[in-house]
């Protein structure tokens, strides 16, 4: 099985990285891992809570996790899993203990597409993506030929069954 580590801003154009990362590994099971960036709270009480807060899950979008359950319906052969998991803090080493922590063998990142701002503490870490200590795959989104945003309704439909 391979760890999957893919970087999101809880779009569903930003599942389309899935897409390619399942067609580049169509024989094998894939541990995916969607990944975004939170700042670090800044107040003790904040960190105390820290664990407790689950205002986090409220930036993931009903759409994005049908999306999710439909691209993990529809590649169900090679897909094992997906979830979601947030990283709290923007440095080099967070990224990298981040990284090891999810046994990640593949990061796969965008090059042609830049993230939004999913809620009000989030961060852009791109700048951090040429720091992970496994095998990168670079993704030219708009060349792709499959788009998530056009995923139909009887998958949908499979999905919620």
């Amino acid at each position: 099985m391979r760890n999957v580590l893919i970087p999101t801003d809880f779009t569903v154009h930003s599942l389309d990285l899935v897409v390619a990362v399942v067609e580049k590994y169509k024989d094998e099971a894939l541990n995916i891992t969607l990944l975004h960036a939170l700042a670090m709270p800044d107040s003790i009480m904040d960190l105390i809570l820290l664990s407790r807060n689950n205002d986090r899950y409220n930036l993931i979008s009903k759409e994005f996790r049908n999306a999710c359950t439909i691209l993990k319906n529809r590649y169900a052969s090679s897909i094992k899993d997906i979830n979601v998991r947030f990283m709290h803090g923007g440095t080099r080493g967070v990224f990298r203990n981040f990284v090891e922590a999810t046994k990640a063998d593949v990061f796969v990142y965008p090059t042609d597409y830049t993230f939004k701002k999913a809620g009000s503490n989030s961060i852009e870490i791109s700048k951090l993506y040429k720091y992970a200590d496994c095998t990168q795959l670079p993704v030219a989104v708009s060349k792709m030929h499959t788009d998530v945003r056009r995923l139909n309704m009887a998958d949908l439909l499979l999905a919620v069954s």
